[in-house]
């Protein structure tokens, strides 16, 4: 059984945990227990205390707008901490706040990312080497959409056609 633990937040504009019991439900091997950050900046201390009360991996989901760019950064820079502390993954799922037409849409596309986040992290969690068989591959960009800028990433390149270059990973490196 893969135990994950899953962050939201109160200033998300929907509660996504329907689409995440829904979809683990349709999952065997897999229990999720939920955290609701106050804000933002307080979602590593939650993914902590996910890791601490035996999560395998945790799942931080938020709705975005352009505003919070830098409180991610924030985020980001306190999770890489949280993460090395407990040698275990943190996955970011964002969107942006204005991005569904309304909860039934919200409920829908949410349970579609959560079905793949799930998998994603179970095969790589079961099976390490099968990581490395995926770089590379056109799953490897599956997974760069669960960074915790993919949402702006988005919003930085949403002119740009990649119905041309469908597997093309669109970004730019943390290193760069």
């Amino acid at each position: 059984m893969i135990k994950f633990g899953i962050v939201d937040c109160i200033e998300n504009d929907y509660d996504v945990f329907p689409a995440v019991e829904a979809t683990a439900s349709k999952l065997s091997e897999v229990s999720v227990q939920r955290l609701t950050a106050p804000d933002i900046l307080k979602t590593p201390v939650c993914a902590k205390k996910l890791f601490s009360e035996g999560a395998d991996s945790v799942i931080v989901f938020l709705t975005l707008n352009d505003d919070d760019k830098d409180s991610m950064n924030l985020v980001v820079e306190k999770m890489m901490n949280v993460e090395l502390e407990f040698s275990k993954y943190v996955f970011y799922v964002t969107t942006p706040a204005d991005y569904f037409k309304d909860k039934d849409d919200f409920i829908e596309q949410m349970s579609k990312k959560f079905e793949l986040v799930f998998n994603l992290i179970i095969d790589a969690l079961k099976n390490p080497s099968s990581v490395s068989e995926k770089i590379g591959s056109n799953q490897s960009s599956d997974f760069q959409s669960f960074s915790a800028f993919a949402m702006f990433n988005e919003s930085e390149n949403s002119g740009s056609n990649t119905e041309e270059n469908p597997n093309e990973v669109i970004g730019h490196s943390l290193f760069g």
